[in-house]
């Protein structure tokens, strides 16, 4: 057997040598619309961050997240789902968002379900107020209050005020200035500011304090806090009724005083609930609770693994499960652990690791699209616990990693495999593959997508084809077949083979017709389902290629070399390629050249005359590596890009956003009969109805269909007697059931008498 490239080597020549590089870096002040954009997606959990705010929305059990000061100042929303599996997202919202800051307040606002955030520091002290809606799409709004309004300010309070639907807020600083002023931000009708002047008090000056509203007693209770020069450790009331400020003196020994602590109302307990802080010397881990129906501070001691001290954290009360949530703050270092502390009884801590995060790093892998449920599959691969068998599944529009673990018995651990997706079964496919003895497979596996997915392994009839890792393959849904090129065994190979899927499995030789390509492995492949081809590209057989091929699937097989326009990408063998639906052009990123990894990206157009284009996509590209998979997301019209190797093993993920279409070319037909033509749908991209014109030169049979990406029907537009000349049906973006379909590429296409003529119409909804 040819051994595996060596990784070693690899990691050698890639710390001595610089990645690949398209073009001169002259070349970038021209980026084109259709290059795209580049971003690294953001997974669970948070990053580590301090003077966040966070609100508990009761409505949907969770824990929303905003802002705060990580490597650089946020003004992200991340959700904790409390229901079921515990499990963080980022979320994804509408509108303009307020700017990046810290230190600003946030309330949970019930009569209108939403978040309201107010002030902070960016990095000079801020007076805005914005509000996110919480049902539906969480869309962001500035606010813009009549009266005050107070002056800007971060390290505040803030608590919602039933009785009065207000938001109240004390304190704060802006600079150096440190404030004791008391505010109410009246919520009916048209948001007003005012100020709060009540009898008594009020409290020395201070910032980063904690405060609470006591329902039972319609008041606010603050304790602690800073000057800059004194840490506080007194606490003061402010009723409501009134107003009146009163300094409060409980019995028993009070914690000392501090600063970036937090504190919750137990409700159901009528206590104060406070932990954490910084008190001037190493932060304390301490928990301290003040019953109101009889004052007297008292030091908690919970059950479980007391949490290390820290301070400006977040904490609120989860109602639903009676407990108190920690989030973040500074121990040590900056943080992101999330922490619970049981209210119940005696109380207990325990930390919590909710679902989310990325799949653990690796090379090698296979990754494939589940269109039904708009996510990426990875299944195994080689990282730094040695080779995977695990399967894990990023959710597209939650950007939530979630450990599938299925059922029934796995396939050996394997790096180097096939994976395809079976839209035909609603499955995924596995071929081949290294395992970590070194020895390769040709062994078949299907794992099913539904509710409960399960590894089942497949015995297909006929003479399988030797075992190989590195080979190329696609599903060919007209012909329901996993087809597969090349690869490397004993020797490197050459040969194509189709597993047919329909009925019993069954493994057969292909002899395509035409010049094949050099026996290769490890090359970059995807299919052009427009055309129904299979598309590889490099490759290596211990030289290395740059040559891109092209295999029919339809009709009679044949190979055909893409002899295309322009410089082509440097020979390299482990490239991610993909399909790019919507400008009909193979894709590809990094790869390895034999010396070094690459972290370019190029085009190859297959519309008309094919042409290489290097791209220069605007943001921040993804490291040199290879061993990374990609997939295409019709929907998000976008290519993602997981993993790899860069010098250590990567567990990233990067979105290259090719955004909406303009305009949509006419495309050449997949066969073009003269009797038969079909024409550019109108309007293209459409919103509402697009109309399909044919011409047809004498009376047939036929029909004409919508078709979405994966090649399913969408809706029959025409079925039967197709009348002599032109003729036009209408589209109106629902399916068979009469139902609007999403926005995204899809297919129109005429068929009559074996013959046919395919066109792509873009919908925006």
């Amino acid at each position: 057997m040819i051994g595996r490239v060596s990784i070693a080597g690899r990691l050698i020549a890639a710390a001595l040598l610089a990645s690949c590089l398209a073009a001169p870096a002259a070349a970038h002040a021209a980026v084109q619309t259709d290059d795209g954009v580049w971003s690294l997606l953001s997974f669970p959990p948070p990053a580590a961050r301090a003077q966040h705010a966070a609100i508990y929305d009761p409505v949907r059990n969770r824990m929303l997240v905003f802002g705060g000061l990580a490597a650089s100042l946020k003004n992200d929303i991340w959700e904790l789902s409390l229901n079921g599996t515990m499990t963080w997202k980022l979320v994804a919202t509408g509108g303009t968002p307020p700017s990046p800051r810290r230190g600003a307040s946030a309330i949970y606002d019930p009569v209108r379900d939403r978040m309201l955030i107010y002030g902070g520091a960016g990095p000079g002290a801020l007076g805005d107020l914005w509000a996110l809606s919480l049902s539906g799409s969480p869309i962001w709004t500035q606010l813009a209050p009549t009266g005050g309004p107070p002056p800007s300010r971060s390290g505040h309070s803030a608590v919602y005020d039933p009785v009065r639907d207000r938001m109240v807020v004390f304190g704060g600083q802006t600079g150096l200035t440190f404030r004791n002023d008391a505010w109410a931000l009246q919520l009916a009708g048209t948001p007003a500011w005012s100020s709060i002047v009540a009898a008594g008090g009020p409290p020395d000056l201070r910032s980063r304090h904690s405060a609470i509203y006591d329902s039972v007693r319609d008041r606010m209770v603050v304790f602690g806090g800073t000057d800059g020069a004194n840490l506080w450790g007194d606490l003061w009331s402010l009723s409501f009724a009134g107003p009146t400020w009163a300094e409060l003196t409980p019995a028993g020994t009070p914690p000392p005083p501090r600063v970036g602590h937090k504190a919750i109302y137990d409700s159901l307990r009528d206590r104060m609930v406070l932990f954490g802080g910084d008190d001037g010397s190493e932060p304390p881990g301490t928990t301290w609770a003040l019953p109101f129906a009889s004052p007297s501070w008292s030091e908690l001691a919970p059950s479980g693994n007391t949490p290390m001290g820290r301070y400006d954290h977040v904490a609120v009360l989860d109602t639903a499960g009676d407990r108190m949530l920690v989030f973040g703050g500074v121990a040590e270092l900056p943080t992101q652990e999330l922490l619970a502390l049981s209210l119940q009884g005696s109380t207990s801590w325990s930390a919590l690791a909710p679902a989310g995060g990325p799949a653990p790093p690796r090379t090698g892998h296979a990754a494939a699209h589940d269109p039904v449920r708009e996510r990426m599959i990875v299944f195994g691969g080689h990282g730094n616990g040695g080779i995977f068998q695990d399967t894990w599944a990023l959710n597209l529009g939650t950007l939530v990693w979630i450990d599938l673990a299925p059922s029934g018995t796995k396939p050996a651990a394997r790096e180097g495999h096939l994976m395809v997706y079976d839209s035909t079964h609603d499955r995924m496919v596995v071929f081949g593959g290294l395992d970590a003895g070194n020895d390769v497979h040709n062994d078949v596996w299907t794992l099913s997508l539904g509710a409960s997915p399960a590894w089942t392994e497949l015995n297909p009839i006929g003479t399988p084809p030797p075992p190989r890792y590195g080979a190329a393959g696609v599903y060919d849904p007209a012909g329901d077949r996993l087809v597969i090129f090349g690869g490397v065994g004993d020797v490197v190979l050459g040969d194509v083979w189709a597993l047919s899927l329909s009925g019993t499995p069954a493994w057969s030789e292909l002899s395509p017709a035409g010049t094949p390509p050099a026996p290769r492995f490890l090359a970059g492949s995807t299919r052009n389902p427009l055309t129904n081809r299979m598309v590889i590209f490099g490759g290596t057989d211990g030289s290395l290629f740059h040559d891109a091929w092209t295999l029919s699937l339809s009709g009679s097989l044949a190979w055909a070399l893409i002899a295309a326009s322009g410089t082509p990408p440097s020979a390299r063998y482990e490239p991610a390629v993909i399909y790019d639906l919507t400008h009909d052009r193979l894709v590809l990123f990094g790869g390895f050249d034999g010396t070094a990894f690459c972290g370019d990206t190029w085009a190859l157009s297959l519309t008309g005359a094919p042409a290489w284009t290097p791209l220069f996509p605007m943001g921040i590209s993804p490291t040199s590596r290879d061993g990374h998979t990609a997939i295409y997301d019709p929907m998000g019209k976008r290519m993602l890009v997981y993993g790899g190797l860069d010098g250590v093993f990567k567990d990233d993920t990067y979105e290259l956003l090719f955004g909406d279409v303009t305009a949509v070319a006419e495309e050449p037909a997949t066969i073009a009969p003269a009797a038969m033509t079909l024409h550019a749908a109108y309007p293209n991209p459409f919103r509402a109805q697009a109309t399909i014109a044919f011409d047809v030169g004498r009376p047939r049979e036929g029909r004409v269909a919508v078709f979405d990406v994966h090649g399913r029907l969408v809706r029959e537009l025409k079925n039967g007697l197709l009348p002599v000349g032109s003729t036009s049906v209408r589209w109106d973006g629902t399916d068979q059931r009469g139902v609007l379909v999403a926005s995204g590429t899809y297919f129109y296409r005429i068929e009559s008498e074996g013959a046919s003529d395919t066109r792509k119409v873009v919908l925006l909804r």
